[in-house]
């Protein structure tokens, strides 16, 4: 009658994977190479070369191969020990080459850490050397050694055309525009006008592509913004002053997702948070460390 827990985490259709001892560096290709480089979300190409499909291993099914998502029918392998991706073909070489196993973890999933083996080079590892991706032996036993041959894997979750954004500490309350100020309230969704003041496009942002901004769905040209530190929407304009304002960075997470729990900045007030209070959206100075700020200031990302 005794039962071990065992989690299921979370599958996605594709993944990344970031280096443990170079945060915000992943594995992608680059002139049919290998590397673990600094990518940035906003452009497209740098996005698509990071993203990966996993399948059963095309020599074992118990190991994996890594399938390109803008490359479709290429494939991570290793080749005069130099990871690269290449076209698949049917010879037993290339299935071998491109079939990697997992060292560490039973599945790979959504936050876990990854080590991986060559198929056919049993005593070697994949590892990242000057931001290149190589296969070297195992015997360095190295803390250097272990963290360049060490991945988390992040799942790349599903893109939406429109966004809701939930308060972590009050469930069910969204950020809205109401009379072009921004509330945290709740939403009647069978309610049109409540429906739609809810609802947000993301694009890249006006001031920084680093960055994002929210663009209403019902008033189309309309962007949250804030100004005399009040959360409100304002009509686009060409300003300076309008793109900052209408810009805001994530300070928690890599990109911008169902699902994911997020926290904003303005561009040009990086010390401060897009933060609710008594059900009213403002922009407050980050320095107060309390849970009650720290929850006020988060919301979960809702397709």
């Amino acid at each position: 009658t005794s039962f071990k827990v065992v989690c299921v985490p979370r599958k996605c259709p594709f993944y990344r994977f970031e280096s443990i001892n170079m945060p915000g560096h992943f594995i992608r290709h680059r002139d049919y190479l290998g590397f673990v480089e600094s990518i940035d979300f906003n452009n497209e190409v740098e996005n698509l070369d990071s993203t990966w499909k996993i399948i059963p291993g095309l020599a074992s099914s118990r190991c994996v191969s890594f399938e390109s998502k803008n490359f479709e029918g290429w494939y991570l392998r290793h080749s005069g020990y130099r990871i690269k991706i290449s076209k698949k073909n049917s010879s037993n070489l290339f299935k071998e080459d491109a079939t990697f196993c997992e060292r560490t973890s039973l599945e790979i999933a959504d936050g876990v850490i990854v080590m991986f083996k060559p198929f056919n080079y049993q005593s070697y590892s994949v590892r990242h050397r000057n931001f290149e991706l190589w296969i070297d032996p195992t015997n360095d036993k190295s803390i250097e050694f272990r963290d360049d041959t060490s991945f988390k894997v992040v799942c790349v979750p599903r893109k939406c055309p429109f966004y809701r954004f939930e308060s972590i500490n009050m469930p069910g309350h969204f950020i809205r525009h109401r009379d072009y100020l921004g509330f945290v309230e709740s939403i009647d969704f069978n309610n049109e006008v409540e429906n739609l003041d809810s609802t947000w496009k993301i694009i890249p942002g006006l001031a920084s592509s680093r960055c994002v901004s929210f663009e209403s769905k019902n008033f189309e040209g309309w962007y949250l913004r804030h100004s005399g530190y009040r959360i409100k929407i304002s009509k686009k304009n060409s300003s300076n002053l309008f793109k900052e304002d209408a810009t805001f960075c994530e300070r928690t997470s890599l990109e911008i997702a169902d699902g994911v729990i997020v926290m904003f900045k303005p561009f040009n007030y990086q010390s401060y948070s897009v933060r609710h209070r008594n059900f009213e959206l403002w922009i407050d100075p980050t320095n107060d460390k309390s849970i009650e700020f720290r929850d006020d200031t988060s919301f979960k990302v809702v397709c």
